[in-house]
C-alpha cells in the first residue's frame, strides 16, 4: 500500500512522526552504506501488511562514497534539491532535502514550492534554488515541525540538518521527535498508527492489473542508434 494522507490538511503530526521516523532510519542505513536514494516522494513510500514503512523503487539509487559527488540530474520536480538543480554535484544531502519536502506534504497535503499555484516545473525549480523565495507554513503546524522542515529545506547542503557533524542523529534528537522510541521502531515494537485493510490491498492489486492490461507484453527492440544515445546519456549515472 502506498503512503496516504488526508486531503486539504494532511496527516496529524503524531501519525506523520511515525512515518518520517521510519524514513529517517531507512535513509540512515542507506547513507551508512554509501547509497543515495535520490527519489524520495509519497509514491515511493510503501506500507507493509503490519503498517510499517518500506522504501520502494530504487531506480535512481546510486553508490556515492564518502567525500564523493555525483552530477546526474534526476528526481521528481518539486522534490529535487537545489544542489541537484544547479548541477554543481551532490551526495546523499539530496535525500535529507526531499525528506523535508515529504514531511511538508504529509502535514499539509500540498508541496512547499507550488504555492502560489503553478504547474510549470521550471518555475518550481526556480523557487527551489532562490534563497529569497520564502516557504510558507500553515498556522496549524507546530513550531517544532516548522523548525525541523526549515532545517531540512536549508538550501546550502553543508548547513542542512543531517549533513552536520551529528548526521542523522541530529534529526533524531530534534524536539519534534522528543520522547520518540527509536529503538522500539527499529525493533518493530511500536504499534503503527494504521494497518492496511485487506480491501485496500485488493483494490490496489486490481488497479495495478488494470493499468498493466493494455501494456505490450514485450517492448520493441532498441535500435543501435538508441543504444548508443542511452550509453552517452547515462555514462555517469
Amino acid at each position: 500500500m502506498i503512503l496516504f494522507f488526508t486531503p486539504h490538511q494532511g496527516l496529524e503530526e503524531s501519525m506523520s512522526r511515525f512515518y518520517i521516523a521510519s524514513i529517517v532510519l531507512a535513509l540512515e542505513y542507506l547513507h551508512d552504506n554509501s547509497i543515495a536514494f535520490r527519489d524520495l516522494k509519497p509514491e515511493n513510500v510503501l506500507i507493509d501488511a503490519q503498517g510499517y514503512v518500506k522504501l520502494g523503487d530504487f531506480g535512481f539509487a546510486k553508490m556515492v562514497e564518502t567525500g564523493g559527488r555525483t552530477y546526474t540530474f534526476c528526481g521528481t520536480p518539486g522534490y529535487v534539491a537545489p544542489e541537484n538543480v544547479m548541477g554543481r554535484g551532490y551526495n546523499h544531502s539530496v535525500d535529507w532535502w526531499t525528506l523535508g519536502v515529504l514531511m511538508y506534504v504529509l502535514l499539509t497535503a500540498r508541496q512547499p514550492f507550488t504555492s502560489p499555484k503553478t504547474q510549470d516545473p521550471m518555475e518550481v525549480m526556480r523557487r527551489i534554488v532562490d534563497e529569497r523565495w520564502p516557504i510558507k507554513y500553515p498556522p496549524y503546524m507546530s513550531e517544532e515541525a516548522t523548525d525541523l522542515i526549515s532545517k531540512l529545506l536549508e538550501r546550502k547542503p553543508v548547513k542542512r540538518i543531517g549533513m552536520l557533524q551529528g548526521k542523522a542523529r541530529d534529526i533524531k534528537q530534534h524536539p519534534w521527535f522528543a520522547g520518540f522510541d527509536w529503538e522500539g521502531l527499529a525493533a518493530r515494537r511500536i504499534d503503527p498508527p494504521r494497518k492496511p485493510k485487506e480491501s485496500d490491498s485488493a483494490k490496489r492489486k486490481s488497479e495495478l492489473a488494470e493499468a498493466h492490461r493494455g501494456e505490450p507484453k514485450e517492448p520493441p527492440p532498441a535500435t543501435a542508434q538508441e543504444m548508443a544515445e542511452w550509453d552517452r546519456m547515462f555514462r555517469d549515472f
